[in-house]
C-alpha cells in the first residue's frame, strides 16, 4: 500500500476530529462506526480506497498506544510523504 498525502497535516486531523467526537455525540458514534465516512467529512475530501482507517476508543480499562511508522532506511522525501509532516528535516 502507498502512503497518503493528508491535505492538511496529521496532528491537526487528529485535534480536529477528537475535539469533534468530544462535542458531538452523533459524530462520535459515526467515527466508532464507520471512521472512513466521519474522517472524510473532517478533511473534506474522499480517502484512497486503499487507506485503511480505525479508531480505538480508550476505556478505563483499556490503554492504547500508536506506534509510528518505521522511517528506518527511506529517504526523506519518503519520510515526509508516509508521515504527513513536510516540516522532517528542516529544523
Amino acid at each position: 500500500m502507498g502512503a497518503y498525502h493528508y491535505p492538511v497535516p496529521r496532528d491537526d486531523i487528529e485535534r480536529r476530529v477528537v475535539q469533534r467526537a468530544t462535542e458531538d455525540e452523533a459524530f462520535r458514534r459515526l467515527l466508532l462506526d464507520d471512521p472512513r465516512r466521519a474522517l472524510e467529512q473532517v478533511v473534506g475530501v474522499a480517502l484512497p480506497a486503499q487507506l485503511e482507517v480505525q479508531v480505538v476508543e480508550e476505556t478505563p480499562d483499556r490503554l492504547v498506544i500508536v506506534l509510528p511508522v518505521d522511517l528506518s532506511g527511506i529517504s526523506l522525501v519518503a519520510a515526509r510523504v508516509a508521515t504527513g509532516d513536510y516540516t522532517l528535516g528542516t529544523t
